[in-house]
């Protein structure tokens, strides 16, 4: 069983998440997981086998119990072991974009070996999500995307960590997040890099 961008990890309760994008950097693998999913644990295990194959590097950031903060906290960055068997060769290079550029234009989430069509309606705005404690947090910079064809689900549960990319342009525009109102929210792709990869303009990513 193989990890790529589409395939599935989970935490140790077996809460699923789905991979995005996947990055090499200085001879690591990295993807990015909903801090939801493996809320308090590092540990991230390969859904259908149970075999541990990365962990989570990069947390919270101290003072980020504000009641808006920035939407990149809603992932964690997950680097994976080196016997994790990650397999990219057929999986579309992307580079990182603003997805501004993508306002009104075609998306796809990739699902596994399929894809899904939607829209990029709004973004740099709010989502919200509840808490463990019965509150609620607001993340702001969110990307908003809807399905071309009102029949079609865009995202449901468990999809949470895809990779929304643009084909044509070879682009990574988010990282999806969850479902409000018929629409999916995303993690801008470009503030991803920002943050969890300064300084490194030359990363191999897929999606």
């Amino acid at each position: 069983m193989q990890i790529f961008p589409g395939a599935v990890l989970e935490n140790s309760a077996g809460r699923r998440c789905a991979v995005g994008p996947v990055i090499r950097c200085e001879g690591n693998w990295y993807t990015f997981v909903p801090a939801y999913v493996f809320e308090g644990e590092k540990k991230v295990f390969q859904a259908g086998t149970g075999l541990l194959v990365g962990e989570i590097v990069a947390d919270h950031r101290p003072g980020d119990d504000n009641a808006r903060v920035d939407v990149t906290e809603i992932v964690r960055l997950v680097r994976f072991f080196a016997y994790a068997p990650v397999q990219v060769e057929k999986s579309l290079r992307v580079r990182q974009a603003d997805p501004m550029d993508f306002l009104g234009q075609k998306v796809l989430k990739r699902d596994g070996m399929a894809t899904t069509a939607g829209r990029v309606v709004s973004v740099d705005g709010p989502f919200s999500l509840a808490t463990p404690d019965g509150g609620v947090k607001t993340y702001d910079g969110a990307v908003s995307v809807k399905s071309e064809h009102e029949e079609v689900v865009i995202a449901q549960k468990g999809d949470g960590g895809a990779s929304i990319i643009s084909p044509l342009a070879n682009a990574l525009v988010g990282v999806l997040i969850g479902v409000a109102g018929g629409e999916c929210y995303c993690v801008p792709g470009n503030a991803l890099i920002a943050r969890y990869f300064p300084g490194f303009d030359n990363l191999d990513m897929v999606a």
